[in-house]
């Protein structure tokens, strides 16, 4: 029939292609029926054989099923693969509708989370999945994508924006908070709470964090006894990938360290972690990890640090976070620098490069506080000092105001060693007056502390006396702390006329 031997090999490669589309349609079909626990364990290859035997249909449900098998197991990049094929179908072989628009809003309710486990918070692939799942879904209230924005905006550092989206988060979990069932309604306000406590942390609102933190956390206790809901937790984190009780108990922490309790506030940011092992999930794991080493550098905890930095370096690769090494490298260089290694400081560079890359800006007031101080530490001082000065002018316009005391403060220190007495004065008296309207009882102590060691050389010993005792006395733990030590340390020298200005950066 066909003579030409070019037409003939044509002509036989359109005849396979069809006979392999049947014999794919095929397989998937005995695969739906004759082995069901295969397909509910391996969806994936019921899509694939689907997808080859040309019934797209039928390869999106499964697609869909695959990358929500995946979600649950925390494999994230898988999750997003399926989920991204599963997408693209909904687009090529359904109708525009109704029914288009209910399968794809399931999909971004989705992807949104692996995205944020994979890609961070600050990623366009996050804002750009919530804010179509919020235009799919209408006035129907859909609380995990409005969470899901809040994240957004909050790693990207928008802490005004963050602060009112996180309102609205609290807003809609009351409001919907009756038509659901009961871990459900209390997983939704656990995160509401997340959300507003974390804005309220990074705008320099401790004791409001810290209120908002043990609300939420009480709510996961139940029975008399109060024990942790841990089922709800695994409930949360399969639907989320992520605890938000890790997260409120990190906050917790740090804010009970900001306001004057480090050992409280150390043992509290602890446990964090151990509940993220206990749910044996690598996304809050890192996250807690993560948030520890804010902890440890408060503390000024190097061995602790290295630890941490180990650890969360390691799952970053293994599990390919792509937020999670650029913070750790971050501090990693402080670590080395602290260590002797003056190669730290390039390190802390390139992680401060890498975590903008990915859209974050949170957290920037702290590391270019460490930056600042680790550059000091190897004598580049002018360049520690245009620096801090920029990053106070960049954390007032994002409002990222937790660690802006610090920053007067190493300011104030380096402009005392460059012969600017009055203006490091009034940097000093800045981080002191701005850590007390905050609460900020350890940062107060610092600047304080710094204040004092420059009142006595110059001449007002009873006043940096009176003063540093006062506040000292206040403390009723963290005495083996650094900070405390340092305090100590200074009173002992005031009382038996030894203070020298000594700069004090860490």
């Amino acid at each position: 029939m066909f003579k030409h031997a070019l037409i003939q090999e044509a002509a036989s490669d359109l005849l396979l292609a069809a006979n392999r589309q049947k014999l794919h349609r095929r397989v998937a079909e005995v695969l739906v029926a004759e082995f069901p626990e295969l397909t509910e364990r391996q969806p994936e290859l019921v899509a694939h054989h689907y997808a080859a035997g040309d019934s797209p249909e039928s390869s999106l449900d499964y697609w869909q099923r695959a990358g929500e098998r995946a979600l649950e197991r925390a494999a994230n990049v898988e999750a997003i693969a399926h989920l991204e094929r599963a997408q693209a179908l909904t687009v090529t072989c359904m109708q525009a509708g109704d029914a288009r628009n209910e399968r794809e809003l399931q999909i971004q309710h989705r992807l949104a989370p692996a995205y944020m486990a994979i890609k961070g918070w600050a990623s366009l692939e996050v804002e750009q999945a919530c804010r179509r799942a919020l235009e799919l879904s209408g006035d129907r209230g859909d609380f995990g994508s409005l969470w899901g924005l809040w994240t957004n905006y909050f790693l990207r550092g928008r802490l005004r924006e963050a602060l009112h989206v996180g309102r609205q988060v609290m807003q809609l979990a009351a409001d919907v908070g009756s038509l659901l069932e009961a871990n459900h309604r209390t997983n939704t306000m656990v995160m509401a709470h997340h959300a507003v406590g974390y804005s309220h942390f990074y705008r320099g609102e401790f004791q409001a964090a810290h209120d908002i933190a043990e609300a939420g956390l009480r709510l996961k206790l139940v029975g008399s006894a109060g024990v942790f809901d841990l089922e709800s937790e695994i409930e949360m984190v399969r639907m989320f990938q992520f605890s938000s009780s890790a997260a409120l108990r990190i906050m917790l922490g740090c804010s009970l360290w900001m306001l004057g309790l480090p050992d409280k506030g150390a043992e509290i940011a602890d446990s964090a972690v151990e509940l993220t092992r206990e749910l044996e999930h690598y996304p809050s794991e890192a996250y807690a990890l993560a948030s520890t080493l804010l902890l440890r550098y408060y503390q000024h905890d190097i061995e602790g640090a290295k630890r941490t930095t180990d650890r969360l370096l390691n799952l970053a690769q293994q599990e390919s976070f792509e937020i999670w090494s650029p913070f750790a490298l971050m501090f990693r260089g402080w670590v080395l620098v602290e260590d002797g290694d003056e190669e730290g400081i390039m390190l802390t560079r390139r992680g401060l490069a890498e975590w903008r890359a990915t859209g974050s800006h949170l957290n920037e007031t702290i590391v270019v506080a460490m930056l600042a101080a680790s550059l000091v530490k190897v004598g580049r001082v002018a360049e520690a000092l245009v620096i801090i000065g920029d990053e106070i002018v960049d954390a007032g316009q994002r409002e990222e105001l937790q660690f802006a005391p610090e920053l007067y403060r190493l300011r104030g220190e380096i402009m005392l060693e460059q012969g600017l007495g009055l203006e490091g004065e009034a940097s000093l008296e800045r981080g002191w007056q701005l850590a007390r309207e905050q609460g900020a009882r350890m940062l107060e102590l610092r600047a304080l502390t710094s204040l004092c060691r420059l009142w006595a050389a110059t001449g007002r010993r009873e006043l940096a006396v009176s003063s540093l005792d006062g506040l000292y006395a206040e403390f009723t733990e963290g005495f083996s702390t650094p900070d405390l030590q340092a305090a100590r340390e200074l009173l002992d020298e005031l009382r038996s006329g030894r203070a020298t200005i000594h700069a004090r950066q860490n």
